[in-house]
């Protein structure tokens, strides 16, 4: 007795076998394969280069991400240890500062010299600001503290 083998030949792979081979795949994946006329052993070894591309490509995203995360949190880190000065406090209404007699007035007093001197209020106060940014702060506080309750917020 003769016995005959059929012997197969691979087919190329449909959009339908790609499609139920690999059901995560995306139309890009089936048409690269169709085009080179991919079996689907042929597919599967595409499947994995792809993968393994893919997740050398997030690996590579998640570690400059790492690296960016350490960084801002070392500069969180050195930014708080950083030698400084306590912020001023909230001044009350008719405090005095260290130079004496009312924050208002004296906030207004240095304003008008620079008024006197020939400058317009604008950059008068611009002025004094750069000038003198200590007294400006307490002139900022005193007037919200005195003012809180006429201001209200929309909703």
């Amino acid at each position: 007795m003769d016995e005959k083998t059929d012997v197969v030949e691979p087919v190329s792979a449909t959009t339908a076998d790609l499609k139920l081979a690999f059901p995560n795949s995306d139309a890009a994946f089936r048409e690269e394969c169709t085009e080179l006329g991919a079996t689907l052993a042929e597919a599967h070894e595409l499947w994995a280069t792809n993968v393994t591309k893919a997740t050398t490509k997030l690996a590579e995203a998640n570690k400059a991400q790492a690296d960016k995360i350490a960084e801002l949190e070392a500069a969180a880190k050195a930014k708080e240890e950083a030698p400084g000065v306590e912020a001023l406090g909230v001044i009350t209404e008719g405090t005095t500062n260290a130079a004496g007699g009312d924050v208002s007035e004296q906030w207004h007093a240095a304003v008008a010299e620079k008024e006197k001197a020939g400058m317009k209020k604008g950059p008068a106060m611009v002025a004094v600001v750069k000038e003198q940014p200590e007294l400006h702060q307490a002139y900022l506080d005193t007037y919200n503290t005195e003012h809180r309750q006429q201001r209200r917020r929309i909703t």
